[in-house]
């Protein structure tokens, strides 16, 4: 029994010494730990400034109306102005001058291309040497308002031929907008072409020669006796502007009756700026530029039925219309001119013009001799269903 507890012991005190020994052995046989290098303190950096925004360029330019400033639709082009200046921020500001003021009104355009002024809203049957003048301004039955004109400008490209014709002359069409809706207005009532045809027309350029297919007289005196003339019998109607512009002018004082708008369809007017100036704007600015008259198209094309109708009831005017058979035989008249003018110039670009006119109308489901009513480019029906 005592050897027993003599051996257990010798065994634990064995174990005991293995374990004392062995435990510093297994430690110095540990893999050495590769000493690390000391660590250099780093300067503080300099935390970097932002770049400083780039200032947009400014713009100051000068601008000619085609209206008078004694004209009602003077305004027009002020709001123009009024668009670009909101649209960049205040970057981009223009003068408008008043027909005349700066330099004779029918040289708008060529003292825009040559860079006597910067911008310039222009009619173009007034503008010398222009191959679709009487086109783009409103060829008699051309289009019946603001909506078939934007068709004929956007969709079949009359904007795109006028601006080559632009581009090649030193100038770049900004847009196309409708000036207003033109009327007939007479000191007595006009309900057929024989009702027509006994009274003195103020007309002037296309609508004349139109007017003189259909046997009506015309005269044109000058717009500051107008007046006078309507007052004194010395005329008895006029092919004029809107409504409002001729209240403005007191000719619905003697003028109790009016027509529209097939007679005389709406006036187109562009706004064009030097092609040098135009090169050196940025795209985004070319873009403040079309979006404005854009803007100003779009207004004009809602204001005036509204506005139309108060001068209407404000001055007590009656409305008559001429009957259909009338109508087409007008439609005829002016068909014919339309040809006309297309051999009288002999330009490609106004027989171009005059195709693309005929196109249009026939897309528009009209009868046109020689007009091709296919869709224009880009073009997409609705769906019936909306």
């Amino acid at each position: 029994m005592k050897r027993n507890e003599l051996l257990k012991l010798i065994v634990g005190v064995s174990l005991a010494a293995v374990m004392v020994i062995s435990i510093p052995l297994i430690s110095g046989c540990a893999a050495p730990t590769t000493p690390t290098e000391p660590t250099t303190p780093t300067e503080p950096t300099t935390p970097t400034e932002p770049e400083p925004a780039q200032e947009l360029p400014t713009y100051h330019w000068r601008m000619t109306s085609l209206y008078a400033s004694f004209e009602t639709e003077h305004w027009m082009q002020g709001y123009f102005a009024g668009c670009v200046e909101k649209l960049s921020d205040g970057r981009m500001n223009i003068d408008v001058y008043a027909a005349g003021e700066l330099v004779p009104d029918v040289e708008d355009y060529k003292a825009c291309a040559a860079g006597t002024t910067d911008m310039a809203s222009i009619w173009w049957c007034v503008t010398p040497d222009c191959p679709f003048g009487e086109i783009s301004a409103g060829i008699p039955m051309g289009w019946q308002n603001a909506i078939e004109y934007d068709i004929l400008k956007k969709w079949f490209g009359l904007d795109r031929l006028e601006n080559e014709w632009c581009e090649s002359t030193g100038a770049h069409l900004v847009g196309s907008y409708i000036a207003d809706q033109n009327c007939l207005y007479g000191t007595k009532p006009i309900n057929s072409l024989d009702d027509w045809r006994k009274l003195k027309t103020w007309a002037g350029g296309a609508d004349s020669q139109v007017l003189a297919k259909l046997g009506v007289p015309t005269s044109l005196v000058p717009v500051e006796e107008c007046y006078t003339s309507l007052a004194t019998g010395v005329i008895d109607a006029m092919l004029y502007g809107s409504l409002p512009e001729s209240e403005g002018e007191g000719f619905l004082e003697v003028c109790k009756y009016y027509m529209q708008p097939f007679v005389l369809d709406p006036w187109g007017c562009s706004i064009v700026i030097n092609l040098d100036v135009w090169n050196g704007l940025s795209e985004q600015d070319q873009k403040i530029l079309e979006v404005a008259v854009r803007d100003l198209s779009l207004f004009m094309m809602s204001r005036y039925p509204v506005i139309h109708q108060r001068v209407v009831e404000r001055n007590q005017m009656i409305e008559t219309q001429l009957p259909p058979e009338d109508v087409e035989e007008y439609i005829q008249a002016a068909l014919e001119y339309w040809d006309e003018y297309a051999e009288r110039t002999g330009s490609p670009l106004t027989q171009t013009a005059v195709q693309m006119l005929k196109n249009c109308n026939a897309f528009l489901g009209r009868e046109i001799p020689g007009g091709e009513p296919v869709p224009p480019p880009g073009y997409e029906p609705v769906d019936p269903q909306w």
